[in-house]
């Protein structure tokens, strides 16, 4: 007959009720971001509100910004030009100043093998953030 409470079960369960005591951890959490504040986003830069578009768009700003690709860029009379190609295949010439993207994208350098475009994402509590996207040549 099986008792629980019997000499036997108390024998081979012994070793089972010795707790083996742990060092105390104190657990310091005061050089770490509080979970409940809204973290900084790289180097963005905050704006109370999202500005509304008010120019006409482009077929550029129709297409997200890692569907296009950069594939050249020219100079010619002193000013700069970017080719970019889109998921069609068409290849668009932009400037300095020129918008694409789907988030209000504007073009604020082009250099040789790159170009550098500022663009408004919503933050979704705050307003909007400014920040910087570098679209870079695939094979230049």
């Amino acid at each position: 007959m099986f008792t629980r409470n019997g000499p036997r079960c108390q024998r081979k369960y012994n070793h089972y009720l010795k707790l083996n005591h742990l060092p105390l951890y104190v657990y310091n959490s005061t050089a770490l971001r509080n979970p409940f504040v809204i973290a900084n986003i790289g180097t963005a830069q905050s704006i109370e509100e999202c500005p509304q578009v008010m120019h006409a768009r482009d077929a550029l700003e129709l297409v997200p910004l890692d569907s296009l690709t950069l594939v050249g860029s020219l100079a010619q009379e002193g000013e700069r030009w970017a080719l970019i190609k889109d998921s069609a295949g068409t290849v668009h010439r932009v400037k300095k100043g020129d918008h694409l993207g789907q988030n209000s994208g504007e073009i604020i350098a082009i250099a040789e093998s790159d170009v550098i475009i500022e663009e408004l994402v919503s933050d979704r509590m705050q307003g909007c953030l400014k920040r910087q996207v570098t679209l870079a040549a695939s094979e230049l």
